[in-house]
């Protein structure tokens, strides 16, 4: 178990595997700031403030965000569940993928592209997605509001906006869409 209260980690030129993790406190932070560094949590994880690497970063476990948190790779992979109390929102700089069920988040933000392999993502604020996005199941998105900037949906399975009703199938182009 790694236990991040108000500290900083940095991980430099390696990648770091973890049963789990906690960050807790006043501004805890993962960072990389020379060479290579990847991120692969096992178990359940904590998250808050912000986590940087320069490679993958991998949730195998169920993730609960404490706090509004902000997270920057090329990849961030999420096998498990996703949470929150409702309030905090999640920034995601890189591509995202989603393979459990994403629930009661205060706002949702991925700049690259998402592969949904999960069922619904619930948020009671904003949903942003500025890439294309690759469905691997029948997803629902439930938002107060929803932004989509140059987003093409692929797959063979159906996005179904809520509460709006809308819903695309196959191949869509969501260019400039605000809901």
């Amino acid at each position: 178990a790694l236990n991040i209260n108000s500290g900083t980690l940095d991980i430099q030129n390696g990648a770091l595997t973890v049963g789990s993790i906690l960050m807790s406190g006043v501004n805890p932070l993962i960072t990389s700031t020379s060479g290579s560094s990847s991120l692969n949590v096992v178990g359940s994880a904590t998250l808050a403030n912000a986590i940087f690497t320069s490679g993958t970063q991998t949730y195998s476990g169920p993730v609960t965000l404490s706090t509004s948190t902000s997270l920057t790779a090329p990849s961030v992979v999420f096998a498990s569940t996703l949470s929150d109390g409702g309030s905090d929102s999640l920034t995601i700089t890189g591509n995202a993928s989603f393979s459990g069920s994403v629930s009661n988040m205060g706002s949702l933000s991925v700049s690259g592209s998402t592969t949904m392999n999960t069922s619904s993502i619930e948020t009671s604020g904003t949903q942003t997605y500025g890439g294309n996005i690759a469905l691997g199941t029948n997803t629902t998105l439930t938002a107060g509001l929803f932004n989509f900037t140059n987003v093409t949906t692929s797959g063979a399975y159906a996005l179904t906006l809520a509460p709006y009703g809308t819903s695309f199938n196959s191949t869509q182009s969501l260019s400039g869409l605000t809901l």
